[in-house]
């Protein structure tokens, strides 16, 4: 009996030992690399969508025959309007304003490092393209930084099947281009 009552002891202090410790993962996520994973994949999709309300800049880049992390392609999102300057141009592609378009979409949301990096691992889809995507957001947390997809197959817009985006809030940087240098899309 007094054995049997020992054991019974033991397996409760342990078992008291692991929820401390888990509660105290929660209590401070920066301490552990456990984070819990985020099926809706929310946090990832409101930064997704935190991009647009101040405008953004988002430059591409990736890998092709001729070089590693060539830039494609310059997106430049201002007022609803959308421009584009791809790296063997000039000019730059100003799309008409349009409603928003369900579009990007992400699942399997993953935090991956601790709390202080912001970083998860995701799947990324649009239309028929998907990628495995890994997901910076900016320092708040509130937007994206940078991500880098890589493709199961060729996409259907990007001429590589690894990309590469970095994002930029700067409004100095985000300047519209003169309009000599812009064509208008129909």
């Amino acid at each position: 009996m007094k054995i049997q009552l020992s054991r019974a002891v033991i397996c409760l202090c342990a078992a008291l030992a692991a929820q401390s410790a888990d509660a105290d993962d929660v209590k401070n996520p920066g301490r552990s690399g456990n984070q819990p994973p985020d099926p809706s994949c929310k946090v990832v999709t409101e930064a997704y969508e935190n991009r647009k309300p101040s405008g953004y800049l988002e430059i591409v880049s990736g890998d092709t025959e001729a070089a590693k992390d060539r830039q494609y392609v310059k997106i430049l999102y201002w007022s609803g309007r959308i421009y584009e300057k791809y790296d063997d141009t000039e000019k730059w592609l100003r799309a008409p304003p349009k409603p928003p378009v369900a579009g990007t979409r992400f699942s399997e949301c993953k935090p991956v490092g601790n709390a202080s990096e912001l970083r998860y691992e995701a799947t990324w889809q649009r239309d028929s393209d998907v990628a495995q995507a890994e997901i910076w957001l900016t320092p708040d947390g509130k937007r994206f930084h940078k991500v880098i997809r890589r493709f199961r197959s060729k996409p259907t817009y990007l001429p590589f099947q690894t990309a590469t985006s970095v994002y930029e809030y700067d409004a100095e940087r985000m300047q519209i281009p003169p309009e000599s240098l812009i064509i208008d899309r129909e």
